[in-house]
């Protein structure tokens, strides 16, 4: 329900407009009386204040038992927020892990992908390739390579590093198979693949029902092993060809 309808909404954008501290509380003190629709409301709101105190707003939105905030915050950096991106990335590096940083970094790449995707893959680019970011880089893939940038991938993928290309090549091929009607793929990157995307498309296709897969990679490849472990695995085997 958009949130321009939704009663909840309606009301929750007029308190906050005339009493900001004091519907915060109330939020804090009546966790689940509000679906996640209704907390739209507030979205326009916290777009003026993040462009007037975006450390502030942030502080405030971090309180303890606040309810979850993502979708808020996603439409909020989509909309009128998103002029305040680099703020409110620097007020994140500035601040100790938690849920509400995790969740609203997330947001805000999400924001970007959809919004400027060549800036999303400038901030990924800035975060350390580890086990508690893994999930940032797969979200914000799929906003990077959604319907709206789709055809963008091969530029996207020029310009990322081989650090974020996995994450590329993974939300890539899963898109292409979400679409249901494909018949054949041929995953081929060159004789060598140093980056070894043809592993990682191939772990995307794997939950597919695609009929034929067919895999084109150099005998002396760095990942042939591992490749040739993964069509194996496979439930309906694709042919597979060498070069070199």
């Amino acid at each position: 329900m958009r949130s321009d309808t939704d009663v909840g909404a309606l009301v929750l954008r007029e308190a906050i407009t005339r009493d900001w501290n004091g519907t915060l509380t109330w939020l804090r003190e009546h966790p689940g009386k509000l679906g996640i629709n209704s907390l739209d409301g507030m979205s326009d709101v916290i777009a003026r204040r993040l462009g007037d105190d975006p450390a502030g707003t942030l502080r405030a939105l971090a309180q303890d038992g606040m309810p979850d905030l993502s979708q808020l915050l996603s439409n909020t950096f989509v909309g009128d927020g998103y002029g305040q991106h680099d703020a409110v990335w620097q007020w994140l590096d500035q601040q100790p892990e938690s849920d509400f940083t995790r969740k609203t970094r997330d947001a805000l790449l999400y924001a970007m992908g959809w919004t400027d995707p060549d800036t999303a893959v400038a901030y990924l680019e800035k975060l350390p390739d580890t086990a508690e970011n893994r999930q940032s880089f797969e979200r914000a893939m799929r906003s990077l390579l959604g319907y709206r940038q789709k055809d963008r991938f091969e530029d996207l993928f020029a310009k990322a590093s081989p650090k974020l290309r996995p994450y590329l090549l993974a939300s890539g091929f899963t898109s292409v198979a979400a679409q249901g009607n494909i018949e054949h793929v041929l995953v081929a990157f060159g004789g060598t693949d140093p980056v070894n995307g043809t592993g990682i498309a191939l772990n995307a296709l794997e939950a597919t029902n695609i009929p034929r897969i067919d895999v084109m990679l150099g005998a002396k490849a760095a990942h042939l092993d591992a490749v040739s472990a993964s069509v194996s695995g496979l439930v309906q085997p694709p042919e597979t060809g060498t070069t070199g």
